[in-house]
């Protein structure tokens, strides 16, 4: 339904177009001439974004007015960004200008997230805004996260920039893990987001450079965080190849750290290498889990024995 609506929009002529949005509103409301008017509208304003306009400021408002603010405004940014954003923001409906903000900005996220930042700027606090703000983030961080970084450290809401800058630190790791995982510990609040932000970091780099990305955890102090990025290093490095994790995993002292990477090498070596698997399980010093990595790994092997 929704194809045979777009191919029937698109087959109008464009010089009938206008004619036809003022035959379906004089036609008895239903759904489907609702809709019809919408998608007759965005093709109108792919020829004529004014003229839309001016008939779209005339409609009564409603749910067709609505959707055609949406409409128009997301087709009038992809042609011009800077007239749609003019237009939207002198909407006197301040539900409406809203709508049309947040199409304009998502419009623009592609091209230009610092602009659609902007705009997001100007919307009233709500979760589709702060959706709007993370994604156009994420998006400017996978271009310049420096940049990125810099822009969320002059938020006032400190509660969205912390949230913001672990998006962004995560986004881009993919370019530049080293310097990405920098601004987390320095300027992402310690707690969940942080967290958050450090795993994923980790889950990104260990793809692209596991030793580096290994060298980066060992410096963080004992705790949950350090737990969490060397269960996820490891585990990630060991669906990828065994003889590196195994080489790095004998560079560790006798500690905590190392009997939690053993115990996570241990899980995902057993399937494919039970016996070695079984070995590395005895070298964990903590009695609860080297008795629970010995179990497991010793399940595998009587499994794997013929």
């Amino acid at each position: 339904r929704d194809q045979r609506l777009r191919d029937w929009a698109f087959n109008i002529p464009t010089d009938d177009v206008a004619a036809a949005v003022r035959q379906l509103r004089a036609q008895p409301p239903t759904d489907l001439t609702r809709e019809m008017q919408v998608r007759l509208i965005c093709r109108w304003a792919e020829a004529d974004a004014s003229a839309a306009a001016g008939w779209v400021e005339r409609m009564p408002l409603g749910d067709v007015r609505t959707d055609s603010v949406a409409g128009l405004a997301t087709v009038w940014a992809k042609l011009d960004l800077n007239a749609a954003i003019l237009w939207v923001r002198q909407l006197p409906d301040s539900g409406e200008r809203a709508s049309g903000i947040t199409c304009v900005a998502y419009e623009s996220v592609r091209s230009q997230p610092a602009t659609a930042l902007r705009l997001a700027e100007e919307l009233p606090r709500t979760v589709a805004r702060d959706a709007l703000f993370h994604h156009a983030a994420r998006q400017w961080a996978s271009q310049d996260g420096s940049q990125a970084t810099g822009w969320a450290c002059q938020l006032a809401d400190h509660s969205l920039q912390a949230s913001l800058l672990g998006d962004i630190a995560v986004v881009w790791s993919d370019a530049d893990p080293l310097a990405a995982a920098d601004m987390a510990l320095k300027l992402v609040p310690a707690g969940r987001v942080q967290d958050d932000a450090v795993v994923g970091i980790v889950q990104r780099w260990v793809q692209q450079d596991p030793t580096q990305a290994a060298s980066w955890v060992v410096q963080f102090p004992e705790g949950a965080l350090r737990d969490a990025a060397v269960e996820n290093l490891v585990r990630l490095w060991t669906e990828t190849e065994w003889d590196a994790p195994a080489r790095w995993l004998a560079t560790l002292p006798e500690s905590t750290l190392r009997d939690s990477a053993v115990e996570t090498f241990v899980r995902g070596a057993a399937p494919l290498k039970p016996a070695a698997a079984l070995a590395w399980a005895g070298t964990i010093t903590d009695t609860s889990r080297r008795k629970r990595s010995v179990e497991m790994a010793s399940a595998k092997l009587v499994s794997a024995t013929p």
